[in-house]
């Protein structure tokens, strides 16, 4: 997929922040150490965000495509983590399969709404 314009990379990366502060607002979420599954989600999210804010620093269009479409593929898989109720995310995680964390509806409304915002997004 293409790269979209200025604007709506930067509603992509905006909306990726409110999902990282979302989980930070968890009540679960707690620093020092809060729960691996959160850790590590929150981790990769935030990772994803970095790479969308660092695209302009990037020598090549091929390489920011590249990127683009990682991180693309990157927010689909959060979804599916954040959404996962199996104990698979847990189980992925170091987490305990049988006490799957619910991320809640705030997390959840705010990663499908990052997906959403991607152009030709699936519905």
């Amino acid at each position: 997929m293409p790269l979209p314009n200025k604007e709506t990379l930067d509603n992509i990366t905006s909306k990726l922040g409110e999902v990282i502060d979302a989980i930070e607002q968890h009540p679960k979420w707690t620093p020092p150490n809060p729960p691996k599954t959160l850790f590590f989600t929150h981790d990769f999210i935030k990772r994803s965000h970095s790479m969308l804010q660092s695209l302009d620093e990037l020598p090549s269009a091929a390489k920011k495509a590249e990127t683009y479409n990682d991180v693309a593929g990157r927010c689909q898989l959060s979804e599916l983590l954040i959404t996962d109720t199996t104990g698979k995310t847990a189980m992925m995680t170091g987490g305990d399969p049988t006490q799957p964390i619910d991320f809640g509806t705030a997390v959840k409304e705010k990663m499908a709404a990052v997906n959403a915002s991607f152009p030709n997004a699936l519905a």
